[in-house]
């Protein structure tokens, strides 16, 4: 039990206890002096006397309380509104801790992921490194290749230059072969004279053609390795295009995967800014609810919860935009309805809306439930009753949280329809004629009503609308004029509909 109830009690059991002690004591001593006022007899003025004090004594008690404890001036003043009040603070704050709790899950629920995502981007990162390895790999073979390349070309540079000395020599050869030709002919008339010298130029002309064929094969040779260093430098050439394609073409592979990571590594760490920041204002709104509660309870209660705020009627047929703009309407009208019963507004000027809602144990957003309805209400066959209704006990100067609940808006009774029949007594009087019909309309008329899909404007002092109470009190004259056993049948004075307000008309039958 709360210390302060336990003071109270045993304060006011010391008090009642001196009280009626000091009373008696009084009560003897004015008894025996055997006083009198106003030609009572002592007795009695001795008992008033008793009982005036014992009420002062009893007043006194009460008025100390209530000036020097504060919770019990409270429960003096307010008594159940007060109560009320602290159950909707309650409530509120069981719906922040909700809210926190969900905060947390969903974080709980990021922070792997961001781990996952954290370790891909180090594996990419790695394999990058690695690919970067291997390119500068490529580069040093792409630079040996050069080098070996550069070296071909030298040695292809001096094969050319052996190739048009021997190419010289052997155009120098073929000269003087055709000039020793000559001097042959020229000789073999002098030919016995000449004879050495012929000889002599034979040998000659002999070691020039083998010095010819040499050069010959020499020239063969060299542009076979000519061919030969070409071939093999188109190779190394080749090669290198191949490398430098295929390293390419990972290099860009993992440059979109590492960019792949980085944007959903970003993405997560906005979600979790996001996360953390909510989770924050709901810290941050913590201290700023109660303070806030601790004010509302010195204010009066505008909705419980289930209250009707607003209501409309959605029509059937409406495409998208328009269901859309009917919705948008709805809302404004609700927080008008608010404004006007005394709700405060928020930091955005709002006086009721949706709040985040747990549909299968799952959050879902103020905007995603607005959508949800926007997107039920487009291409309706038939027309639906849209309900706002408090969706928390909302005192006066606070924000009203709503949900939004839709119905089929169905025809309920037609035109001068019977909804219910009652029995009364003509013999009795008025005041029970009276109450048996009060007693109807109050009990069996809204039963009725609601089990043939009336909706009643929950909150209200009358939920389905006002009575005509001339008739009523003229059907009660009818009744005790009739002066004997009656039914009375109520009848719908127009079409019901789900959405309307009761209009009814009354008759009597035997």
């Amino acid at each position: 039990m709360d210390p302060t109830s336990l003071w109270f009690l045993l304060f006011m059991v010391l008090a009642g206890g001196t009280v009626a002690w000091y009373g008696d004591t009084l009560g003897s001593k004015l008894g025996k002096k055997r006083l009198t006022l106003f030609k009572l007899r002592p007795r009695k003025f001795a008992a008033m006397m008793t009982f005036i004090f014992g009420a002062l004594g009893t007043l006194l008690t009460i008025l100390i309380l209530f000036s020097f404890s504060e919770p019990i001036r409270t429960w003096i003043l307010e008594g159940n509104a007060a109560r009320d009040r602290l159950a909707q603070t309650r409530g509120q704050l069981d719906a922040a801790e909700i809210k926190l709790t969900e905060a947390n899950s969903r974080l709980a629920t990021v922070e792997p992921k961001l781990t996952e995502l954290g370790q891909e981007v180090t594996a990419k990162t790695n394999e990058l490194i690695t690919v970067k390895t291997q390119q500068q790999l490529l580069a040093d073979k792409n630079a040996n290749l050069g080098n070996r390349a550069r070296e071909l070309s030298g040695r292809i540079g001096n094969l050319t230059s052996q190739f048009k000395s021997v190419n010289l020599q052997l155009n120098k050869v073929q000269t003087e072969r055709k000039q020793l030709d000559q001097q042959i002919k020229v000789a073999q008339g002098e030919k016995g004279r000449l004879t050495g010298d012929n000889a002599d130029i034979q040998n000659e002309n002999f070691r020039l053609t083998q010095e010819a064929l040499k050069l010959e094969r020499g020239l063969r040779d060299i542009q076979k390795e000519l061919e030969s260093v070409g071939n093999e430098y188109d190779q190394l050439k080749a090669a290198s295009r191949q490398a430098e394609a295929s390293f390419n073409e990972r290099l860009t592979k993992f440059q979109a995967d590492l960019a792949n990571a980085d944007r959903e590594l970003r993405q997560v760490r906005n979600s979790l800014a996001s996360e953390q920041a909510a989770l924050e204002r709901f810290r941050l709104d913590t201290p700023n609810l109660l303070l806030k509660s601790a004010i509302s309870r010195k204010n009066a209660m505008i909705y419980a919860v289930g209250d009707e705020v607003s209501r409309s009627v959605a029509p059937s047929g409406m495409s998208l935009p328009e269901s859309r703009d009917f919705v948008a309407k709805f809302m404004r009208d609700t927080r008008n309805q608010a404004d006007l019963r005394g709700a405060g507004k928020t930091e955005e000027g709002e006086y009721a809306g949706l709040v985040i809602s747990a549909l299968q144990g799952k959050p879902v957003s103020p905007e995603d439930q607005q959508l949800a309805l926007i997107q039920n209400l487009a291409g309706l066959t038939r027309p639906k009753v849209v309900r706002a209704i408090a969706s928390l006990n909302t005192f006066q100067d606070e924000f009203v949280p709503i949900a939004i609940e839709a119905y089929d808006n169905i025809l309920a009774f037609e035109a001068n329809e019977v909804i219910f029949t009652i029995q009364v007594d003509g013999r009795k009087s008025y005041g029970e004629i009276a109450e048996t019909i009060n007693k109807a309309l109050e009990n069996d008329l809204p039963e009725v009503l609601v089990k043939n899909n009336v909706i009643p404007a929950t909150g209200s002092a009358r939920p389905f609308g006002e009575l005509d109470t001339d008739r009523i009190f003229e059907i009660i004259l009818e009744v005790k004029e009739y002066g004997r056993p009656a039914r009375i049948q109520f009848l719908a004075s127009k079409d019901i509909y789900s959405v309307d307000k009761v209009s009814v008309t009354f008759r009597l039958r035997p």
